[in-house]
């Protein structure tokens, strides 16, 4: 049976360079080796991200623009 779910909003798509920008704000040592966009979800556009000399990964969450869920997902 296929995945009859539909998006609700377009994937928000990033480069490498927006997402170190984004993790130097809290760590200016942090050096981004990967990210890769995780596809399941319905109006976040979620990504992992690989960090450089470390096995830690983390979940980068972007918001649709005026979606009306960062509120919702927020709490």
């Amino acid at each position: 049976m296929a995945n009859k779910n539909i998006r609700l909003y377009d994937y928000t798509i990033i480069d490498k360079k927006t997402v170190q920008m984004l993790f130097s704000e809290y760590d200016s040592k942090i050096e981004v080796a990967n990210f890769t966009l995780i596809p399941e979800g319905l109006s976040t556009s979620n990504y992992m991200i690989e960090i450089k000399n470390t096995s830690k990964t983390y979940l980068l969450k972007n918001f649709p623009e005026n979606g009306g869920n960062s509120e919702i997902e927020r709490a």
